[in-house]
């Protein structure tokens, strides 16, 4: 039985590990994936985290919470707010404190959650996880943005003891990246800090993209600089794919799935898929099944118009 695990806490997935021979074991969840969605979801009368809130999200769009990550410490007049309501389909309201709430219904009424009751829900989520591996200790790492404030901070450690945890550490995800490269390469690394090596480590993740430059050598890992930006992730690449489709889909098929939580999901779902398919190909198909109204959509895009689309991420 291990005396501890860890969460990484995604925008988009978690990663729960527990301590292993020469390393770190990332266990698999219940649906035997390494990668466990970062949602939860609440309806009439029970609530989901991770894989199950994934499997009932289309028939539970408003219920389904989802970019928690973006939403810690987040206040409600804040800019930022607005992009992330485009993206949840679940009510946020302003708290009394001035940050985020969100509301859903649930044992036939309707309440108002704060974001670290629903980050404390995923986290059980996590420890079930562990648990597949005997990992039942109330002992965890949880691995954050580096570029993440004091509020942000305590709002992931208050979350923790909700969930009834103790967190031994928070740790920055290029802290735990330099850690594991270290790990990864003992019989490379020099032993005397004369001549310890400097490595950059490149973090680019759902919602932000962080780079550091570490100084390791056998059995020392220190971290020197690094710098982030909050706004440049794959979601900001997969919103600017989304914002070129969706025109060309009303104009061909006069349908909006704006109008549809459930039909935005399918459009959603299938611009992240073509996203993929258009990093290894110059062009391919846009397919949607009964998008709308019984309507099939199929457009064929090039990637040459994404590039054009996302000039300024790239730059």
């Amino acid at each position: 039985m291990s005396s501890t695990f860890a969460i990484d806490l995604g925008n988009e997935n978690c990663v729960v590990g527990v301590p292993g021979r020469g390393g770190v074991n990332i266990i698999r969840n219940q649906a035997s994936q390494r990668l466990t969605p970062s949602m939860v979801a609440f309806d009439e009368s029970r609530r989901f985290a991770g894989i199950d809130a994934q499997t009932q999200q289309m028939q539970n769009p408003k219920g389904t919470i989802t970019n928690l990550k973006r939403l810690v410490g987040l206040k409600y007049n804040d800019p930022e707010r607005e992009i992330v309501q485009s993206l949840v389909f679940a009510d946020l309201v302003e708290l009394e404190d001035g940050y985020i709430g969100i509301r859903v219904d649930y044992h036939g009424e309707k309440i108002v959650l704060r974001v670290e009751q629903c980050i404390a829900l995923m986290l059980l989520e996590c420890s079930k996880i562990a648990e597949i591996e005997n990992a039942s200790s109330k002992d965890c790492v949880i691995v954050v943005s580096p570029w993440w404030h004091e509020v942000q901070r305590r709002a992931i450690l208050d979350a923790a003891s909700v969930a009834g945890f103790k967190v031994l550490q928070l740790l920055n995800y290029t802290t735990a990246a330099a850690i594991a490269y270290a790990m990864g390469h003992t019989n490379k690394l020099p032993k005397e800090k004369e001549n310890a090596i400097n490595v950059a480590i490149i973090d680019f993740g759902d919602s932000s993209m962080n780079v550091s430059i570490s100084q390791i050598y056998k059995g020392s890992v220190e971290v020197k600089g690094f710098t982030s930006d909050p706004h440049l992730g794959g979601s900001h690449f997969s919103t600017a794919l989304q914002e070129l489709l969706l025109p060309r889909v009303i104009e061909k098929y006069h349908i909006n799935p704006r109008t549809s939580p459930r039909a935005m999901l399918r459009f959603r779902a299938a611009v992240e898929k073509t996203k993929k398919v258009l990093s290894i190909n110059s062009i391919t198909r846009f397919e949607v099944p009964c998008l709308m109204n019984d309507i099939d959509v199929s457009l064929e895009v090039k990637r040459e118009d994404f590039d054009a689309k996302i000039v300024d991420l790239v730059a």
